[in-house]
């Protein structure tokens, strides 16, 4: 779970730690896991409540020194000529995220249907020479059951059959004898832009996506301008603001924006168009701020527009409802308070 969420792993390959820091990481989480019950929940609650999940970028000018981490992500650097580079700093923590997170992610935040087939295990190659019996008997425990219901059922086909191609491209684990990778090689970029790189709606979603919802707020909203769109894009896809233009007059980033969608951010948002708007959210979709963790995000304010369900009161409101156990969630204005109801899991 920890190479998972953080992006490198704790320990070698006989899970033997790699350093004394990541020794006493693995030792705090394992006391924790084990006196919480084996409880997943409590354990994903301490990794990314740790001192080295999604850290603040250099620019923020934590500590006396760039490298002020133990070296937990990067153990190589303890030989370093330079003494004081022997740490790990806020670059050391940036890795991709696995497949499966950022192709959800996606999914998410365009509210575009999963492919049928998404979710492990997804391999039926080798099913079709089987006989109904067999498929069906491996359907009884999870394998072939897509083929099991068009050969043998006669029910329509519901897996696209460029699923299995895709997430072979971008790495995703498929089946003990193909592993998969994690970060997106040249290959496997070409595979992801294919795929989000135009944020061209899929076939079988028939409705409105967070594309066509953002443009028409725009457009409903008196006053609001290409801009105020725009933000809204960048807002839900990578969490940040459209950055204002440099102090030392390199390049602007609204400039750029500008280009690539045929439009002026001050002009009304009657004057944006979809294609255009596509572009700007398959750059961001393939941008290092959605591919990749360990830095937070830079945040800012609230774009002007918001969508009905995506204000702050709303995920409040969700969070609320959930019920955690062992909390008392309470939504106020701009902020959520968290008290617990009994002693916090032990980590």
């Amino acid at each position: 779970m920890w190479t998972e969420i953080v992006g490198t792993p704790l320990t070698i390959a006989n899970y033997f730690p790699r350093n004394q820091a990541a020794r006493d990481e693995l030792q705090r989480l394992t006391d924790g896991f084990v006196t919480n019950g084996y409880s997943l929940d409590a354990l994903l609650v301490a990794i990314v409540s740790s001192d080295y999940f999604s850290r603040l970028p250099p620019e923020a000018g934590c500590g006396a020194s760039p490298y002020t981490y133990p070296a937990i992500y990067d153990p190589w650097v303890i030989d370093d000529s330079d003494e004081t580079r022997r740490g790990n700093g806020p670059g050391d923590a940036v890795a991709a995220l696995s497949t499966r997170t950022l192709l959800s992610a996606a999914y998410a935040a365009l509210e575009w249907p999963a492919p049928t087939g998404e979710q492990f295990p997804l391999d039926e190659e080798g099913c079709e020479e089987l006989s109904c019996g067999d498929l069906a008997g491996a359907c009884n425990f999870g394998a072939c059951c897509e083929t099991y219901a068009v050969k043998c059922q006669g029910q329509p086909a519901t897996r696209d059959p460029a699923e299995l191609p895709f997430q072979r491209t971008i790495g995703a684990f498929l089946k003990n004898g193909e592993r998969g990778f994690r970060g997106l090689d040249f290959q496997a970029r070409l595979g992801w832009e294919d795929r989000f790189g135009a944020c061209a709606k899929p076939a079988q979603l028939t409705g409105d996506d967070f594309v066509d919802r953002a443009l028409a707020l725009g457009r409903q909203t008196p006053g609001a301008t290409v801009g105020d769109v725009v933000a809204l894009v960048k807002d839900r896809l990578v969490g940040e603001p459209i950055a204002p233009a440099p102090a030392d007059g390199g390049p602007a980033e609204a400039a750029a924006i500008e280009a690539l969608i045929g439009a002026p951010l001050s002009a009304p948002a009657a004057d944006l168009d979809a294609a255009g708007l596509r572009r700007l959210c398959g750059v961001l979709l393939s941008s290092p701020q959605f591919v990749l963790s360990g830095v937070a995000g830079a945040g800012g304010p609230a774009p002007a527009l918001t969508l009905p369900g995506d204000r702050f009161d709303d995920a409040c409101a969700r969070i609320r409802d959930a019920g955690l156990s062992g909390w008392t969630i309470t939504c106020n204005p701009d902020k959520l308070t968290a008290t617990p109801t009994a002693p916090p899991p032990a980590m």
